[in-house]
């Protein structure tokens, strides 16, 4: 083979190494541009973001961006699961229409996270009668998606403990958020477990921690095109608490079987307490839940890596997601105007640019880059 044909061959595979190197490069910031505040909209620049083809999450609720619940007072109760019906039908939650889990959540004004929201869910006032009842939200369905894949985050605030030995749980799956014959998975305070009504088998049995009292962001994310089905991965305060496939077994004995069905739906999700839990003894309040079918998302954080952040807060993704732009809607949360903090854009395989890109809230751009054209050069002679 001449010199001619080795050169051209290896310009050829070394494109080719090239275009699939950078398929495979984690996600990099380059620029945001626009005014990082509240309810904002910015782009932001760089490059490996893969593509999100429906941009927009699948579910969105900060408890005060719905309609339905213009004009409540403080403590009016939401929903019956008895009956599954809420405010006529146009509650955004529809309720698993079951007595399984107790009592549905109230509206809630009291003990806000921060200025940016103006309502939260709350076990505060409780149809099943008492400041630390049970109380949820549920029936939300994803089972049309085709990904199998559920990622979840919410915040949750606990005034004291919540494990009192009894089943507590903070987030219930099945299905399809409705049917729960069939398999179950629920987070605990003090484990990960789910269940098979088929064979009666435990199926995903494994340790976690239980959050002190205070505030927590919550995330558990559902990967049910592993096999044996699913893997589920817990988070609190951006630190994984565990991930465990069906049939795993951590600190609990053997256990055996796998789900039968894909867990696509959320059943119950905030203070769903044992009947065992003492009235009075933890109460919660909780919202901010995001919902969608991929890991692919974006947080502003509080530290120069995500890894070493402790306080991220989710941002709504609007019209745009291609491998080198993403257009967001600002979601401050409890960031303060004028405080620093770090963009991170996850792509779909859960990868996250290395270092955050420096932003000051409010500010135009962000302090990681310049996003303003640079002036034209003077004072320069051609010879």
């Amino acid at each position: 083979m001449d010199k001619t044909k080795i050169f051209f061959l290896t310009i050829i595979f070394c494109g080719f190494f090239g275009l699939a190197e950078n398929s495979l490069a984690a996600p990099s910031v380059s620029a945001v541009v626009g005014t990082v505040s509240h309810n904002s909209t910015v782009t932001i620049n760089g490059s490996g973001f893969g593509t999100k083809s429906t941009v927009a999450p699948f579910f969105w609720d900060s408890v005060g961006n719905q309609p339905a619940y213009n004009g409540l007072t403080n403590g009016t109760q939401l929903f019956s699961n008895s009956t599954g019906d809420a405010l006529n039908g146009s509650y955004p939650w529809q309720g698993n229409g079951s007595s399984v889990t107790a009592c549905g959540a109230a509206y809630s004004t009291t003990n806000l996270r921060h200025s940016h929201v103006t309502a939260q869910y709350s076990n505060r006032w409780s149809m099943c009668g008492g400041n630390g009842s049970p109380g949820v939200v549920g029936g939300l369905d994803m089972s049309s998606r085709t990904s199998h894949k559920m990622y979840i985050t919410w915040w949750i605030y606990f005034s004291g403990s919540s494990d009192n030995g009894g089943s507590n749980k903070y987030l219930r799956m099945t299905a399809n958020g409705i049917d729960w014959s069939h398999a179950t998975v629920s987070w605990e305070p003090d484990k990960v477990q789910g269940y098979n009504f088929d064979t009666g088998n435990y199926t995903i049995n494994a340790d976690s921690n239980t959050p002190g009292a205070g505030w927590h962001r919550f995330e558990a994310y559902f990967d049910n095109t592993t096999s044996p089905d699913p893997t589920v991965t817990v988070s609190s305060d951006n630190s994984v608490l565990l991930s465990v496939k069906s049939g795993d077994s951590v600190n609990y004995g053997a256990v055996t079987g796998n789900l039968p069905t894909n867990m696509m739906g959320i059943y119950a999700l905030g203070a769903d307490w044992s009947n065992a839990q003492p009235q009075g003894t933890c109460t919660a309040d909780f919202g901010e839940i995001y919902v969608d079918d991929t890991l692919a998302r974006v947080e502003i954080c509080n530290a120069a890596t995500k890894a070493g952040s402790n306080h991220c807060e989710i941002q709504i993704p609007q019209t745009t997601w291609n491998s080198g732009q993403v257009q967001i809607k600002v979601n401050q949360g409890s960031f303060a105007d004028s405080s620093s903090a770090y963009i991170y854009v996850v792509d779909s395989t859960g990868a996250v640019n290395a270092n955050g890109y420096a932003v000051t809230l409010g500010s135009s751009g962000g302090g990681g880059g310049d996003t303003a054209p640079p002036a034209a050069p003077s004072g320069l002679s051609v010879s």
